[in-house]
């Protein structure tokens, strides 16, 4: 249980990075 919590946790953690990036990329091709 403790081991699938923490895939979990980190999958969720891979996901906020990456759309950070996303939103991140978008701002700057708007302002390109």
């Amino acid at each position: 249980l403790h081991k699938a919590l923490g895939n979990a946790y980190w999958q969720s953690q891979g996901l906020m990075s990456l759309t950070q990036r996303y939103f991140q990329l978008r701002q700057s091709w708007r302002t390109a």
